[in-house]
């Protein structure tokens, strides 16, 4: 099997095929594992014309196995300046696989913006000046979502908003501002149109072993199915890890304002990412502002809902639209405006919180820079340079926002935090319910072998292109089986069980290399030292039971 790269070089205006070499698939698999041995070889900041991003998909990534849409954007952050890892699934993953790539690179900066084309197994470059200015949302349309996939930009993109995401179709690769790179770059989109079926090593294993997982009772039962991941709201807001009100309150009554019931109530319909059984993207649509949202997800509802104080589905689901159609992260976006909320009540500011509304006119003023939008476009840490005392509002790691999980719960969940190579992200870490069941959750105990183990998993995980809520209920067998049937490997429990920590040594490499030290491994003031009640006792993390952590986790890690 041949394994290609599209390279796409924006200074020299051509795009070309490249071959992936093998032994970098015999190591690192894809997704995840690639995109940090691609972009190892050389690190540059976020704006340097030489930069790269890359998009890698994974061995499953496209092939008849369920839930297998999942693909990696990686680069350097320029919200953060660091690492910059993010998932995402949806058909964008599928049908560039079915067009024969396997993961894409982007480099060099245009003078005028362009869109790429690989379709009908042609590459090519096309001027945007009619595409550039749109929406994401117009954007897919005119590419025509039932042929073609788009990964694009937004206005959020083309402003060099920090935490601007890209768009697969309607799935975000939102965390670290993959975005604002590619408007950097002046490029627009990448648009792939449905190709050939995705090859794979040996068919007939694959089919066999596809029937067998699609028989999976988890699958049917699971119940992202029925109301997606809305359905989590209750559940972390009754073991207290639900953040509201810019992180100074982990739960509230309120919850049943905007749970999975409140959002079912909104819901026009599902959608699926590619060969997915669960399905659990809702389509919400909100009668007062005329909109529809993927969404409201989870960690939304957190962000431009309880965090903000904001208990209006209405707004909830315009402020979901508004942030996927100008291509912006939520969950930064969000948390962004729920730290000036605060600002805004504190009296730090000249603006007036105004009311929830006032989340609608803030995104909007993001999306193109204007007013206090052009500060709040920085991101809240950047941001908080800028105005004097509001550093102790501040909740995230390493210049990140912190999503939805409040890690003064989980002290292995705030481990995971300080000490992940992208900062604050869920995504790299959150062993909340394995901190539960070890009975000592608000202590240092035992904390970094469970943080290792849950952040060596979903590195592992996020280099099949299995989607991470289904992988979990396959059989470590099978999923050594579809690697091994679909690219033509022979990796076996051993190397799956190692390679996860293989990536975050490489990705701590490249941080390094990016400026990072050990000083940077920590947590904001707001997370650190500000006190929260939790299961009837008092949630302190503090400098020092972090560095105790962390003592004991650079330990395991050789660090």
């Amino acid at each position: 099997m041949e394994f290609s790269l599209a390279k796409i070089d924006l200074t020299k205006q051509k795009i070309e095929k490249k071959q992936i070499p093998k032994k970098l698939i015999h190591e690192w698999l894809g997704g995840r594992g690639l995109g940090a041995a691609l972009l190892s070889e050389d690190v540059r900041g976020p704006t340097d014309p030489k930069s790269s991003l890359f998009i890698t998909t994974g061995p499953v990534t496209g092939t008849m196995l369920p839930s297998s849409s999942r693909l990696e954007v990686t680069g350097i952050s320029p919200l953060t300046g660091f690492y910059l890892g993010s998932n995402a699934g949806g058909h964008f993953g599928w049908r560039l696989r079915s067009q024969g790539y396997y993961a894409i690179q982007v480099t060099g900066k245009s003078k005028k913006p362009v869109y790429a084309a690989i379709m009908d197994g042609k590459l090519s470059l096309h001027d945007a000046k009619d595409e550039w200015g749109l929406t994401t949302g117009e954007l897919i349309k005119r590419f025509d979502a039932e042929k073609a996939s788009v990964a694009c930009i937004g206005q959020g993109g083309e402003n060099f908003v920090r935490f601007a995401s890209l768009q697969f179709d309607w799935r975000s690769a939102g965390r670290g501002g993959a975005g604002a790179i590619l408007g950097s770059k002046k490029l627009k989109a990448i648009v792939v149109n449905t190709g050939k079926k995705v090859d794979v090593h040996d068919e007939a294993r694959v089919r066999e072993l596809s029937k067998k997982l699609f028989k999976n009772k988890n699958l049917a039962t699971n119940r992202l199915s029925s109301c997606g991941t809305s359905n989590v709201v209750e559940y972390s807001n009754k073991i207290r890890t639900f953040p509201v009100d810019n992180y100074r309150k982990n739960h509230t009554p309120q919850a049943k304002k905007i749970n999975a019931f409140a959002v079912q109530k909104m819901t026009e319909s599902d959608w699926g990412c590619w060969n997915c059984p669960v399905r659990c993207e809702r389509i919400t649509k909100s009668k007062k502002y005329n909109a529809l949202a993927r969404g409201p997800e989870y960690e939304t509802i957190f962000s431009l809902g309880s965090d903000c104080e904001n208990y209006d589905m209405d707004v909830l689901i315009k402020a979901n639209d508004l942030c996927d159609n100008y291509g912006l992260d939520t969950i930064s976006c969000g948390a962004t405006i729920a730290w000036f909320r605060e600002c805004c009540q504190k009296g730090l500011v000249k603006e007036k919180w105004a009311g929830n509304e006032m989340i609608l006119d803030l995104i909007e003023k993001i999306a193109f820079r204007k007013g206090i939008g052009d500060l709040l476009a920085e991101g809240s840490f950047r941001a908080s340079e800028k105005i004097p005392g509001s550093k102790e509002f501040l909740a995230g790691g390493k210049g990140l926002e912190s999503p939805a999980w409040d890690p003064r719960s989980s002290w292995a969940t705030a481990l995971c935090y300080a000490t992940s190579p992208t900062g604050a992200d869920h995504r790299k870490g959150r062993p909340v319910e394995d901190d539960l069941k070890s009975l000592r959750p608000l202590s240092t105990k035992g904390k970094a072998k469970i943080a290792i183990k849950d952040q060596d998993k979903r590195a592992a995980s996020d280099s099949t292109g299995f989607c991470g809520f289904v992988d979990g209920h396959f059989d470590s067998q099978d999923i050594i089986e579809a690697i091994n049937s679909t690219a033509g490997l022979n990796v076996d429990e051993e190397f799956l069980q190692s390679l996860g920590g293989k990536i975050i040594q490489l990705e701590r490499k490249i941080n390094i290399e990016a400026g990072l030290t050990k000083k940077d491994d920590t947590l904001s003031e707001r997370l650190l030292n500000y006190p929260m009640k939790v299961y009837l006792k008092t949630s302190l993390i503090g400098e020092k039971n972090l560095e105790e952590m962390k003592k004991e986790y650079y330990k395991l890690r050789g660090w």
